[in-house]
């Protein structure tokens, strides 16, 4: 019972966490373990694909192998390959649980040691996962060459710059450095040490290079001899080392009793400097068939000889150069005349040349002359506008200007003396073409010929009349459309006169309601409009009469607040955007990213010298000692403030205080007699 519960419940776990992972990470140039890890891949990927054309490196999962890979179905080992100069590191993931693919992979790549340096296998099968990460990465595993070493690269500055480095695969190189330090599985899964497919991918767009056949299969240690060889090689290597030297020491004795002695390369001293074998080859070599020295000195000649032709060419090309540019001032063998270079220099040889290209083109009036006819700016102008406006100024000074003399008024022309003087002007003539109107004939409203009436008809408006057109019982007709080219005319009427008839229907019903008044009339026509918007709304159906997008009203025009509404309308979660949403500058200026207020003006009540009143303490009366004086009966009573029993001189100068307020003595009657009492006498 108790094995059946435990099954149960492992295939519980595996229900929902089915993927379980392996870290590997060994020298570069251990041979052994990446052949052995390559196996291991091989070995349950060719299982679960028996049916793969051609190798397994060059095939891709399908969509439908990857969807598989993905849920579970289909037991496949699918991971990475980080490869620099010092280490690899490998991460496996696929089915958890007997029988699965990392069963077998556990199986193939046991621990023999205890991790350290040169190999760390950190593998659990009850760290369990639900996803996995890397369906992309099978049948083989992806290799990612990176350039330099990844220690080195975690601890380059550029990687915490955002301007150089994207966040992406800054994730990654700092899960990649994770891992390689990490002791145990449970750790990489508490922590999320594991990166993504597309931030892997980052890292090898910016930071990795071509991957070599080495990288792949390891195969250095024959470049760099007996480094992974056995200890078997290491002693026939000794051996056979000893071997060449006892025979090279009996070879030596040799040489000495013959009188020859052998010295090998590597055993002579550091000043030597001769080369037996090269001299002999110096000696035995065939004579050269070739007199390469000669030959230099041929192709020297022949390259002298094209300089001074080139030279030629160039002193010609100048010479045609300055005859075109100077034109009769130049002369072969004499002195070169002074040349203009710069653009405000009146004798610019450039803009002489110009000129005297324009007179050569000006003469064909059937065609343009460009310098590219893909570019519209290029064309040659026939004319120059400097030129040209000064021909134009001179030629108006000219009509002005006599070469006698000063000469007003200017001579009239032939057309202006035959012209008669009284002649009207042309706007004048074609007014007098139109027939003449009698309007005392034609405006008129009756057949009276009262003098008094034609002469107020003749002080006619262009508005039309309010009183006759007032109460009509039609909309008035007029004798003609409306023309525009007749407003402002003094002899005709854009629509012409109105039609006298229809001025005497009068509507007999037209001026009842408007002599209708007084409270009741008044109360009957509100109450037919609430009536009315009764009606109305009972026959609405919606719940709101006001249209309104995503429960906001729509205006016309957005107002200027609500620009960044959209972003800003609830709070900030990410804490970046935390940060940004009240940041203040060093020097204490507010550039967070709050909405802006609707007005800067202060919205609350009005308070008197509000800067003052701050700094004041509010009055509270509920702590007024004189509260409990106050008759509790009374509600409107008010209690007084705290009462300061205190003089108002106390503490004023004594200069202040001599002052007095006390009455002035008038003494009584009896005792004012004497001069200063009796009136003053004139004299």
């Amino acid at each position: 019972i108790a094995e059946k519960s435990k099954d149960s419940t492992l295939r519980e776990k595996l229900a929902v966490t089915p993927f379980t992972r392996m870290i590997i990470v060994f020298k570069y140039l251990d041979d052994d373990t990446l052949e052995a890890i390559d196996n291991a891949v091989k070995k349950v990927n060719l299982k679960a694909l028996p049916d793969i054309q051609g190798s397994m490196r060059s095939y891709s999962l399908t969509q439908d192998e990857e969807l598989s890979s993905l849920q579970g179905k289909m037991d496949c080992i699918s991971g990475f390959m980080i490869i620099d100069d010092d280490q690899r590191m490998v991460v496996l993931e696929g089915l958890a649980g007997p029988g699965q693919g990392m069963q077998s992979v556990y199986a193939d790549l046991p621990r023999t040691k205890a991790n350290d340096d040169n190999l760390t296998i950190l593998c659990n099968p009850e760290i369990l996962f639900p996803h996995r990460l890397y369906p992309a990465f099978c049948p083989d595993i992806r290799r990612i060459r990176i350039r330099n070493k990844l220690k080195k690269l975690a601890r380059s500055p550029e990687i915490y710059n955002r301007r150089q480095v994207d966040e992406l695969p800054f994730k990654a190189i700092d899960s990649l450095i994770s891992l390689q330090w990490a002791t145990d599985m449970r750790s990489t899964k508490d922590f999320d040490m594991f990166p993504s497919a597309a931030a892997l991918n980052a890292v090898e767009l910016l930071y990795g290079e071509a991957i070599t056949r080495t990288d792949m299969d390891g195969t250095l240690k024959q470049e760099f001899g007996n480094h992974a060889g056995t200890q078997h090689a290491m002693i026939s290597s000794r051996q056979r080392s000893r071997e060449s030297s006892r025979s090279q020491r009996d070879a030596e004795a040799a040489a000495a009793e013959s009188g020859k002695k052998q010295r090998k390369r590597d055993e002579l001293v550091p000043t030597e400097c001769r080369n037996e074998e090269f001299e002999n080859y110096l000696r035995t070599r065939p004579l050269h068939k070739v007199d390469h020295i000669a030959e230099q000195r041929e192709r020297r000649m022949q390259a002298w000889e094209e300089m001074l032709h080139r030279r030629e060419e160039q002193t010609f090309k100048a010479t045609q150069t300055l005859a075109n540019i100077m034109g009769d001032q130049y002369k072969p063998g004499e002195p070169v005349p002074q040349v203009f270079l710069y653009s405000q220099q009146t004798l610019n040889y450039k803009a002489l040349a110009m000129s005297k290209l324009r007179e050569k083109v000006s003469d064909d009036h059937n065609a343009s002359y460009t310098y590219s006819s893909n570019f519209m700016s290029q064309t040659l102008a026939a004319v120059d506008e400097v030129e040209y406006k000064k021909k134009q100024e001179a030629d108006s000074k000219s009509q002005w200007l006599t070469k006698s003399g000063f000469q007003y008024p200017k001579r009239r022309t032939t057309k202006e003396l035959i012209a008669h003087p009284m002649r009207p002007t042309d706007a004048r003539i074609e007014a007098l073409k139109e027939p003449f109107t009698d309007l005392t004939d034609k405006r008129t409203f009756s057949n009276s010929l009262d003098p008094t009436l034609k002469e107020l008809e003749l002080k006619f408006d262009m508005r039309g009349k309010a009183d006759p057109i007032f109460g009509t019982l039609e909309p008035i007709t007029f004798e003609k459309p409306f023309d525009l080219t007749l407003v402002g005319s003094r002899t005709k009427l854009p629509r012409g006169y109105v039609d006298p008839s229809q001025l005497r229907q009068k509507d007999p019903n037209f001026f009842r309601s408007v002599h209708v008044a007084g409270v009741e009339q008044t109360q009957i026509v509100a109450d037919a409009k609430v009536k009315e918007k009764e009606d109305w709304a009972k026959k609405v159906v919606v719940e709101h009469t006001d249209f309104k997008v995503g429960g906001y009203k729509v205006r016309d025009k957005p107002l200027q607040n609500d620009r960044a509404k959209d972003i800003l309308k609830d709070e900030p979660k990410r804490l970046v955007l935390k940060m940004l949403y009240d940041r203040v500058s060093h020097t204490g200026k507010n550039i967070g990213h709050k909405p802006t207020p609707v007005t800067i003006m202060n919205t609350g009540p009005f308070v008197d010298n509000a800067a003052h009143t701050a700094l004041l303490r509010r009055t509270d009366t509920t702590k007024f000692v004189t509260m409990a004086d106050l008759d509790s009966a009374d509600s409107k009573a008010v209690p007084e403030d705290f009462i300061r029993h205190i003089h108002r001189d106390a503490r004023a100068p004594k200069l202040v205080t001599l002052l007095t307020k006390a009455p002035q003595y008038d003494p009584p009657p009896i005792d004012k007699t004497g001069p200063k009492w009796e009136p003053a006498h004139r004299s």
